[in-house]
Order: structure tokens, then sequence, then C-alpha cells
């Protein structure tokens, strides 16, 4: 019985980390897609920004 109490709480273990590590992974991803964003934004604004300048 012990073996089974032992494998049980290996199994816990391992699935409260592999959580855990989608949950790291998931915040990396929304803070990386916010970085592009920015990015993204300021871009569009340098672009809009070259293309004004010649067109003037």
């Amino acid at each position: 019985m012990n073996s089974r109490a032992q494998a049980s709480f290996e199994y816990l273990l391992m699935v409260s980390f592999g959580i855990m590590l989608v949950i790291a992974a998931g915040l990396l991803l929304n803070g990386l897609n916010a970085v592009a964003l920015s990015a993204r934004a300021k871009l569009l604004t340098y672009r809009e920004e070259a293309i004004s300048s010649l067109l003037r």
C-alpha cells in the first residue's frame, strides 16, 4: 500500500508541475504578445510619418 501512495504522490507532483509549466508559458506568451503589439503600433506610426514626409 505504501508504494501505491508514493506513486500517487509522485503523479500529483508531476501533474502540478505540468500545470505550473503551462501557466508560466501562457504568461510568457501573453507578455510577448503585448510587446509585439506595441512594436507593431510603433512601426505603423513610423510608416505613416515616413509616407506623410515623402508626400509633402
